[in-house]
């Protein structure tokens, strides 16, 4: 009750995202000498018509979500007719962290007052992943480091329909080397969790609306599982792939009952283990990509393999991008539209500090593109967002991306849509106020997107949404 006086509180002072909005509007990027990273061959003829890469792109006043409190961590999933459900964490001096949800009705364009989504349990600095289908449903998945039993951690699932909370289960686990949790859900409803335990993989799945009494299942890995990821397609086909302790690889399919896994790669990286999977609603060819340091090299790769029908992921993996020794590679991103088109973007990290976003582009039945800057190579890029737009009869080889910039004094959320790999003129999202970050995108079912990120408003990280065309 606290929390949501405040809010109204902050709508009064501070309507329509802090009232007049400034943008910056970053030039075209100039990659500057040679782009490592594949061939550019074209790939393929176009299975989505003409578009207007360059065609401007027009962002609604942003809405105030959650202010006077620190917020973080937003997630946002979108549903059928242009709704939208957000979730964030909060923290007070007398709740701890908390989270919180506010679904955006279609009709009126509204987002209505935020609610507290009930755990049972002190979230602590919860972890978590959001899905959602096309009736409105959510699912929340959640994980520790909540300590229970001389050091299990707990996982939380909460399924939402229609701004109401409508069930919650937690199962406790023994203490994993992983505190991440990752959720897929597709369009009719049909979920897939999956979290890690020493060198466990457990898979949870089954309809959205009674996530409490599907099936548990873990499989047996052999190494300690370090980073993983999962998606599903409207044919209930689940895909995974993980990076283990040996430094292995690994992409799977499971359906029904059986698997198949196949080792990828075998690495050694000396930064965090990122692994990325994404497929399309109607595919069954999904695409895993993963960050690679081959034994005997000091540089590092983006690498992906493809799912080959009837057989398994591919072997003979594609290398996107290579940086030298003395820089880094992070934020892997992808995502895949229901076309089966592929668009994959992560951050070049120089050793001299400055960053940089990049991006390659994988039409269907043909080859990557090669990699294409999305940044120019200035310090502070990060946290890069990707989705698929979802136009239905529209152009199939479109996708959304964000990220914050520091631009001048502060840090700004920028948004741009990418048309075959290439993107448009890049526009800041966020309104004149204070320092922005950690955006989080959703497609729209008319070809837009949903974002929402955290801005700073009278000392505090506050949440905000807007939509954009």
């Amino acid at each position: 009750m606290r929390l949501s006086w405040v809010f109204f509180i902050c709508l009064a002072v501070i309507p329509d995202g802090c009232g007049l909005r400034t943008y910056w509007k970053l030039p075209p990027i100039d990659a500057g000498g040679s782009v490592a990273g594949g061939a550019n061959d074209g790939g393929g003829a176009s299975d989505g018509g003409t578009y207007d890469a360059d065609a401007s792109i027009v962002v609604a006043p942003a809405t105030l979500l959650m202010g006077l409190v620190e917020s973080s961590n937003p997630a946002v999933v979108t549903h059928e007719g242009g709704n939208a459900t957000a979730v964030w964490s909060t923290t007070t001096g007398v709740d701890g962290v908390s989270q919180w949800m506010s679904q955006r009705d279609a009709m009126t364009g509204q987002w209505v007052p935020p609610t507290r989504v009930p755990f049972g349990f002190d979230a602590g600095s919860l972890k978590f992943s959001l899905g959602g289908d096309r009736y409105g449903n959510a699912l929340i998945a959640n994980a520790g480091p909540v300590t229970v039993d001389g050091g299990r951690r707990v996982r939380s699932v909460v399924y939402l329909a229609d701004g109401g909370y409508f069930g919650q289960f937690s199962d406790p686990f023994v203490e994993s080397t992983s505190d991440d949790v990752r959720v897929s859900v597709d369009s009719s409803g049909f979920a897939a969790l999956v979290y890690a335990s020493g060198s466990w993989l457990f898979l949870q799945y089954g309809a959205i609306d009674d996530f409490s009494a599907s099936p548990s299942t873990g499989f047996e890995l052999a190494q300690v599982i370090y980073a993983f990821d999962v998606a599903v397609n409207s044919s209930k086909e689940i895909f995974y792939v993980t990076q283990s302790s040996d430094n292995t690889v690994r992409g799977a399919l499971y359906v029904d009952g059986g698997f198949n896994v196949r080792v990828l790669d075998n690495v050694v990286d000396s930064g965090a283990p990122e692994v990325r999977i994404a497929v399309g609603e109607n595919q069954s060819s999904p695409v895993a990509v993963w960050r690679s340091q081959k034994p005997g090299e000091s540089g590092k790769y983006v690498r992906a393999s493809t799912w080959v029908p009837g057989q398994g992921f591919d072997f003979n993996t594609a290398q996107l991008f290579y940086v030298p020794p003395t820089d880094t590679l992070t934020d892997i991103r992808v995502a895949q539209s229901n076309a089966g088109n592929t668009l994959v973007v992560w951050m070049h990290n120089f050793g001299d500090g400055r960053t940089q976003l990049w991006g390659n582009f994988l039409p269907t039945s043909a080859s990557w593109v090669g990699a294409i800057p999305f940044t120019a190579n200035v310090a502070g890029v990060r946290q890069p967002a990707i989705v698929a737009a979802t136009t239905p009869n529209g152009p199939s080889r479109t996708f959304w991306v964000a990220w914050t910039q520091f631009i001048s004094t502060k840090d700004v959320v920028f948004l741009t849509r990418v048309f075959n790999g290439t993107p448009a003129v890049p526009l800041q999202v966020n309104d004149g106020g204070g320092t922005a970050s950690s955006p989080a995108l959703a497609a729209l079912p008319d070809g837009g997107c949903v974002v929402v990120w955290i801005q700073e408003v009278a000392g505090y990280n506050s949440v905000f949404a807007t939509t954009a065309y």
